[in-house]
């Protein structure tokens, strides 16, 4: 097993990845797996570790999943079942392993050894939240803000 420091690991995972994120705190945070002990750099304690964050990846991913769908002009059928084979806990865990980041991540100190499936799948749902939900959530309050003035307009308060 190697260790890094954290600033080195940030590091690593990145050139890995091929990605600079933009917030590596939060890279930080995908990164340690529950039962690992996280203080954020705001100074809050996550003692579910990552799992927050990869219940909003979760939710990125099948969304870009479902529009890659609707783009391909699939039925609603063939499109859940692309979400659940391809959000899947397999397929995530296999892109984890594929991208060798088991010596990478903060692991649970009583569980040293081989992590699970839903745990590597865990990490990708984390670690595909950061920039990918910021991102959404800036257009998202842009077409919000736009929606709410028409709304205003028409009359009727949205918020």
């Amino acid at each position: 097993m190697v260790f890094y420091d954290q600033e080195s690991r940030l590091d690593r995972v990145m050139v890995i990845l091929g990605y600079n994120f933009q917030t590596p705190s939060l890279l930080s945070d995908a990164l340690h797996v529950a039962g690992s002990v996280l203080i954020t750099s705001d100074g809050r304690s996550l003692k579910e570790g990552n799992k927050p964050l990869a219940g909003v990846g979760d939710r990125i991913i099948g969304l870009y999943i479902v529009e890659h769908a609707y783009r391909e002009g699939l039925t609603i059928g063939e499109t859940s079942q692309q979400v659940q084979v391809r959000a899947s806990n397999e397929c995530l865990s296999h892109v984890f392993d594929n991208f060798y980041l088991e010596d990478k991540i903060f692991k649970n100190p009583c569980q040293p050894f081989q992590l699970s499936t839903k745990t590597k799948a865990t990490t990708i749902e984390a670690i595909m939240s950061l920039d990918s939900a910021k991102a959404l959530f800036v257009s998202a309050r842009v077409e919000r803000d736009h929606l709410a003035e028409l709304m205003l307009q028409l009359g009727q308060s949205l918020w």
